[in-house]
């Protein structure tokens, strides 16, 4: 090959790379580097790989040695008529985004060391806000029911119980074969003295070790006590685990109406009774009747009662319907304000001022059990990229501080007392997180979360929270 002027062109000159003699005789040829592209690819996708496997790596070890830590909690007998400590867990879907963001934290960091302590746990998840707020709330007013309906002396009311069969009958000879003399009752008889009532309470307690496991084939206990009413400290009894902020302001906000508001929420009377369309219809069947006769009347009273009949069951489902939500979703009985003027219930209260506890179960209030909040972080948005970024691949330094407060939690080992000036800013820093759309839209609707968290003295001074455990710890440091 030759230019135009008739001289030849040169090749370019390759490097000679790295050789050696004893791999020429092997026959590899000569090393070389790749090209200045491909060195500039090929060392960002391996530290972008490599990042991302090292920050999962150090993920498992954290969780694997926060497990580690509890699992001989776990290990421990326990006799068949008791049950583990309970936590009562609170999660909150982040603000403008859906709650599976929030239930990740927890089936990743939080539920696996709770599992491997044997802890109970009881979950309870909102979808709108005001849920949790309303959970804790009601919790406090049926206790409060319950004690001031014992005081006056009230029976309480029992589903009615069925009448069992004669000795001789062939039912009571099958159920003598039966664990337990267990009566199987005609499906035909079942049917004709079936009360919803019953049906429903059934429901609720409905447990699921009469029908399987050691229950099945050995007598139950008749109590069954849990480890949280035999501990004479009720600071280490149960625990509260908050997940997000928006679930800390609203289970601090319930604790305060629940203790200082009213039982029932006085509304203005009006007229509630819904109008009745068949009225005017009755009048013009009557106006109908005088012209048309005996024969007609008939045939107008059958429409109108299969009218009201519609208008009733249309009722009852709008009440039911109603029913349910309002037993979910509450509006505050008081607001912030009125804290300084409002008592705390004094049922509730022993003369040294002290809460009592569940006359049922014997298992301190929630105020009493102690407070551990997890932050949720959330960045949406495009010009949040680079941030998300960066905390995607610094993940387990949040994994490690989630775990060790888990940890702290189930072996009880650092509580403290609220301290309004600091506890009142737990998992502060989420909101900074917070899109300023929905922070705006929310003052303007006066949303519970956007607005300032207020405690009352009186009652943060019964309350505990975890403490953070110092990294330098030797026995928490995960």
């Amino acid at each position: 090959m030759s230019s135009e002027s008739g001289k030849p062109i040169a090749k370019p000159i390759r490097k000679p790379g790295y050789t050696n003699p004893a791999l020429k005789a092997l026959g590899i040829p000569a090393l070389r580097l790749p090209s200045r592209n491909w060195m500039i690819f090929w060392s960002v996708l391996t530290v972008s790989i490599g990042g991302i496997a090292y920050d999962k790596y150090k993920q498992r070890q954290i969780l694997s040695h926060a497990t580690d830590l509890v699992k001989p909690l776990a290990e421990e007998s326990m006799e068949v008529d008791k049950v583990p400590r309970k936590i009562t867990v609170f999660i909150a879907p982040p603000p403008n985004d859906y709650l599976e963001s929030s239930l990740k934290v927890w089936r990743r960091y939080v539920k696996p060391v709770l599992y491997y302590a044997g802890l109970d746990y009881e979950l309870v998840q909102e979808d709108r806000q005001g849920i949790i707020r309303t959970n804790v709330a009601n919790r406090i007013r049926e206790l409060r029911k319950e004690i001031l309906a014992s005081t006056d002396g009230q029976p309480v009311k029992e589903p009615n119980q069925t009448v069992a069969k004669p000795s001789g009958s062939s039912t009571s000879k099958i159920s003598s074969l039966l664990p337990f003399n267990k009566i199987i009752q005609d499906p035909a008889e079942e049917d004709d003295s079936f009360d919803p009532e019953i049906g429903k309470k059934f429901k609720e307690n409905f447990d699921w070790r009469n029908v399987i496991g050691i229950f099945y084939t050995m007598p139950k206990p008749k109590h069954i006590i849990s480890e949280d009413a035999l501990t004479k400290d009720p600071i280490l009894s149960g625990g509260v685990i908050c997940l997000g902020r928006g679930a800390y302001k609203e289970y601090i906000a319930g604790i305060h109406e629940g203790l200082l508001g009213p039982i029932e929420k006085t509304e203005k009377t009006g007229s509630t009774e819904p109008k009745m369309t068949g009225v005017v219809e009755a009048n013009q069947i009557e106006s109908k009747v005088s012209e048309s006769g005996a024969m007609e009347l008939v045939d107008a009273e059958k429409e109108t009662a299969l009218e009201e009949a519609k208008v009733q069951d249309d009722l009852k489902v709008d009440e039911e319907n109603s029913s349910e939500d309002s037993q979910k979703f509450l509006k505050p009985f008081i607001s912030s304000d009125q804290y300084p003027d409002l008592q705390i219930a004094s049922e509730l209260q022993t003369p040294n001022g002290e809460f009592i506890r569940n006359p049922n179960t014997n298992i301190p209030l929630l105020i009493n059990q102690p407070l551990l909040v997890i932050p949720i972080p959330n960045l949406i948005g495009f010009t949040t990229i680079p941030r998300r970024i960066h905390r995607f691949y610094q993940k387990r330094f949040y994994v490690e501080d989630v775990c060790s407060s888990v940890v702290n939690c189930v072996r009880q080992t650092r509580i403290r007392p609220f301290d309004i000036a600091k506890d009142i800013d737990l998992a502060k820093d989420e909101e900074k997180d917070w899109p300023q759309n929905w922070v705006k839209q929310g003052k303007e609707k006066n949303s519970e979360w956007t607005q300032e968290l207020v405690c009352d003295p009186r009652i943060t001074k019964h309350m505990f929270v975890y403490e953070k455990p110092p990294k330098e710890e030797p026995e928490s440091d995960i």
